[in-house]
């Protein structure tokens, strides 16, 4: 027969006092001595079948300790649980968490200072904060295809992610964003390539938005250095250029270059060298950085100090594999390539700091009387041609402007008057 819980045998009754006797602190070796040395409330003595003793413990020692092991064992077993839970909750998350592998084509080569400084960084930047959630297949001077053509493969989804420089090469075809691309648009310089991103954002969210393809998500903004006449003579005054034919890189700025009394000239990088020997060409209308990348800058023997304008480009995404993206992964994409944009200018900057003294070019200081009649020359007739041609559409380019000045000022800079009174 089994023995109720709470009671114990003649034989077993020696030895629970004897095993317990220190946890109840007595002094007595029986368990009649015990029952003499407590309470009646504590132990009560019952004779029957087999002499069986029952205790009833009420405020004993033994109770409080067996109380706190199992107050201290489910501790342990609730922290266990706890340590599990969050455990099994973080592979779960890991084991979910979904990668986003994407394919980009950057404008320049791999070897190019702008991909390795800027374009590269920003891809590594991008890896590392999404914990290798996103990744990137890199494709170099537009391998997958050109200009237009890649925005269009953009927007099909053939392209994941496009350095497009549709602004100026695509005139015509995307009016209000050309405005980035006419002369003094954009603060220039080193000091404000930063301000001329912002800028670039602010305008394009405003107003150019409404012109690009529903299946494209604008996620950059950049522009490069600064672009001037390098020529093969000297050039200290608008009269200087007139009749010589300048290499451009076509959109607005072949309409710079008329309005400077030049003649531009359409070529491809590979060509210049020899066409400038060959006197074909009389100089080109480009930056430092670029001339000194494509090894052309030998025949070149001045530049005007003066910039005139930038090269200004969209950093474009398909826009269903970019609503694929959670929103955390979004906003680490678009941060990095807002920055990206900048970073873009100062390696063209840093290039120009770094190389400029060995190109044997002198830079030619030009007067201030010199530098109005170039920014006359240029501004007035360069942006009533883009205006025409938003009237032509039934664009409103006054609002345009208008926002234009707007992020100039919220950038603490003053909007050149020359076309800020255009909208007036």
């Amino acid at each position: 027969m089994s023995t109720p819980i709470g009671f114990c045998t003649g034989k077993e009754t020696g030895h629970y006092h004897h095993a317990n006797r220190e946890k109840y602190k007595l002094k007595a070796e029986t368990s009649m001595e015990a029952g003499s040395a407590l309470s009646d409330d504590q132990i009560a003595f019952e004779k029957g079948f087999g002499r069986i003793y029952k205790f009833r413990l009420t405020h004993s020692h033994l109770l409080k300790e067996e109380t706190m092991k199992k107050s201290f064992f489910n501790q342990i077993l609730t922290l266990m649980f706890v340590q599990a839970f969050i455990l099994g909750s973080i592979l779960l998350c890991q084991a979910d968490a979904k990668t986003y592998k994407f394919n980009i084509d950057t404008f320049w080569g791999p070897g190019y200072f702008a991909t390795k400084n800027a374009v590269l960084p920003c891809l590594k930047a991008i890896e590392t904060e999404s914990n290798g959630q996103i990744t990137f297949k890199p494709y170099y001077a537009q391998s997958l295809a050109k200009d237009r053509e890649g925005y269009d493969a953009t927007a099909m989804g053939m392209v994941d992610i496009y350095f497009f420089t549709g602004p100026n090469y695509e005139t015509g075809t995307m009016i209000r964003g050309a405005i980035f691309s006419l002369p003094f648009a954009l603060p220039l310089g080193k000091e404000n390539v930063k301000a001329a991103s912002r800028i670039m954002e602010t305008v394009y969210k405003d107003k150019v938005i409404q012109e690009i393809d529903p299946n494209v998500v604008v996620i950059g903004w950049g522009g490069l250095s600064e672009y001037r006449f390098m020529t093969v003579n000297k050039v200290e005054k608008l009269s200087d250029l007139r009749g010589v034919t300048i290499r451009s890189s076509g959109g607005y700025h072949d309409d710079i270059i008329i309005a400077a009394e030049a003649s531009p000239e359409a070529m491809s990088p590979g060509d210049i060298y020899e066409a400038l020997e060959k006197k074909i060409l009389g100089g080109v209308f480009h930056t430092y950085a670029a001339q000194y990348g494509w090894g052309t800058y030998k025949p070149l023997k001045f530049a005007t100090n003066l910039g005139f304008a930038t090269f200004p480009y969209y950093t474009v995404m398909n826009k269903k594999k970019f609503d694929s993206l959670p929103d955390n992964l979004k906003a680490i994409l678009v941060e990095n390539f807002r920055k990206s944009g900048a970073e873009t200018s100062l390696s063209y900057y840093a290039s120009e700091a770094q190389h400029v003294p060995e190109m044997g070019i002198e830079q030619v200081v030009i007067s201030k009387e010199a530098t109005k009649e170039f920014r006359k020359a240029t501004i007035i007739p360069v942006w009533k041609k883009w205006i025409r041609e938003c009237e032509g559409r039934n664009i409103d380019w006054r609002s345009t402007i208008k926002s234009l000045e707007a992020a100039w000022i919220a950038n603490n800079l003053i909007p050149p008057e020359e076309w800020v009174d255009l909208s007036k």
